[in-house]
């Protein structure tokens, strides 16, 4: 009966998968999934799962035409150097080792208004295969954009087994954050005081 839960379970996971990855290939998403420079790591049982929007412009010379501007064409055909970027950009760590990101997406985003057809953001998702996920854990990210709102990374850490939320913000000179540290929580506590 297991086997048979975990195959269906399997089957799914890879259809949702499958369908992701025909969308992400047909066309940039229009409506924007996370909102810019925002993220959120879900810590669960089996890893960390991460979803984070990050600016276009943190990824340099994609723009080959030159009109100030990012198309979809221009990203794909660039695709395989975002990743690397991506992949060298973040890390999640475990009692100080890095953690390693699986089945990592990387979804375009266009602005809201319909006449825009450039991209302005990139959505990136991916599991971090962190099982001992109650361990220290500590966040890094280098990708910010051109322009200084572009400078600032909010991100919600969650552990929904224990209703715990930690709120991080990095920035280009501050990229990296524990999570869920009792020593930031008390330093904050102690600074309000008068």
């Amino acid at each position: 009966m297991n086997s048979i839960n975990f195959r269906s379970r399997s089957f799914t996971t890879a259809m949702l998968l499958a369908l992701a990855l025909t969308v992400m290939l047909v066309k940039p998403a229009s409506a924007h999934l996370m909102m810019a420079q925002n993220g959120t790591l879900n810590i669960v049982d089996d890893g960390v799962y991460m979803v984070i929007s990050v600016p276009i412009s943190a990824f340099p010379n994609l723009d080959q035409d030159f009109d100030d501007e990012v198309s979809l064409f221009e990203f794909n055909s660039r695709r395989n150097d975002i990743t690397a970027q991506v992949k060298s950009s973040l890390a999640l760590y475990q009692d100080e080792k890095p953690v390693a990101l699986k089945d990592l997406r990387l979804v375009p985003v266009r602005p809201h208004s319909k006449d825009e057809v450039y991209i302005s953001q990139l959505i990136v998702m991916g599991k971090f295969e962190a099982t001992q996920s109650q361990n220290a854990l500590s966040f890094e990210l280098s990708l910010f954009g051109l322009s200084p709102e572009e400078h600032t990374m909010k991100i919600t850490a969650k552990r929904p087994k224990t209703a715990q939320e930690s709120i991080v913000v990095l920035t280009p000179t501050a990229p990296h954050s524990p999570l869920f540290s009792t020593v930031v929580a008390q330093h904050k506590h102690t600074a309000s005081l008068p």
